[in-house]
């Protein structure tokens, strides 16, 4: 599937590819998602108070001010592991795991070479002949996001998109989409 040309107008920032469209991504410069030990070390607790919103059982969405400088560089350290995104009135969350899937027999020999020399460090994980999952070394859902845009930029495979956890705002509740905000 032939991608669209990047925009050369538009400054370098985030994006991913959804059917082979390039889809941009607006950091959430007020939002964080950690783990549960990365919240010990940030010296927040997983209380009731609305904080802290569990994602899943690994992953919590805090707002940035409560990270504060506890946890050294403003929470710089802790949070490089899942960027927190907005993208079309969502908030997504950046796993380390790319899906990768490619049916046509003459890609997937390109796939597996690009592969071979692009992701050697890179877990990868055949969940059957036409899918893949591929987790990089670092554990990063930012080296997951690069990973899966070059993979898409250049072998071009059905599908290479990188795992997010999409936190979506009931109808009429746009405010409560943020930990804190009740």
């Amino acid at each position: 599937m032939p991608r669209k040309k990047p925009d050369t107008d538009r400054p370098a920032q985030a994006y991913y590819y959804a059917g082979g469209t390039k889809v941009y991504l607006t950091p959430a410069d007020d939002l964080v998602a950690l783990d549960s030990e990365s919240l010990q070390q940030a010296g927040i607790g997983e209380g009731s108070d609305g904080a802290v919103r569990s994602l899943s059982s690994k992953v919590k969405l805090v707002d940035r001010a409560r990270v504060g400088t506890s946890a050294g560089h403003g929470g710089r350290a802790l949070v490089d592991r899942y960027p927190v995104f907005r993208s079309h009135g969502v908030v997504m969350v950046v796993l380390p795991e790319i899906r990768v899937e490619e049916s046509r027999p003459h890609q997937k020999k390109r796939l597996e070479d690009w592969l071979r020399v692009h992701a050697a460090g890179a877990v990868i994980e055949r969940k059957s002949d036409d899918q893949l999952v591929l987790t990089p070394a670092s554990g990063d859902g930012s080296d997951a996001l690069d990973l899966a845009n070059a993979l898409a930029e250049q072998v071009e495979p059905e599908m290479a998109q990188v795992r997010f956890l999409r936190v979506t705002p009931a109808p009429g509740e746009q405010a409560k989409a943020r930990p804190g905000s009740r």
